[in-house]
């Protein structure tokens, strides 16, 4: 009777263990991949560049359709954050950013070593001033 009652007790523990963890996972974010910044600027002004095209690799999990920095040569790439069952997607992620311009050279950045994420939060990557040179 002893075994029974023990073994009836490490199941319940078991059970509440196992939900417990389900329900943690089901509402924990994940960072799948960062929001990344910059500028793009001349090499030989200095002046800040319009409509610089910024790409990832095609089909990547974090695909998003060509931006184009502003007058200012700045951009913006939002990052994001998803559920535990998303979490596979993050192996597809794409970390090389291409950076495009008509006259110029095109420049591949990769991000991977720059990504830094304290207790799993968003955070963003500052590229701070990406130098193109022209062709």
């Amino acid at each position: 009777m002893k075994n029974y009652a023990k073994n009836h007790q490490f199941k319940i523990y078991s059970i509440m263990i196992f939900l417990f963890l389900v329900l943690n996972c089901s509402t924990k974010k994940y960072v799948i991949y960062n929001a990344v910044t910059g500028t793009v600027v001349d090499f030989e002004n200095g002046k800040p560049l319009k409509d610089v095209k910024i790409f990832v690799d095609k089909f990547a999990s974090n695909d998003f359709d060509t931006i184009k920095t502003n007058q200012k040569g700045y951009f913006f790439i939002d990052g994001f954050q998803s559920s535990y069952k998303y979490l596979n997607m993050q192996a597809k992620v794409s970390y090389n950013y291409h950076i495009e311009k008509s006259g110029y050279k095109t420049k591949i950045i990769t991000i991977k070593n720059l990504i830094y994420s304290k207790d799993n939060k968003l955070d963003t990557i500052k590229l701070k001033e990406i130098i193109l040179t022209k062709e």
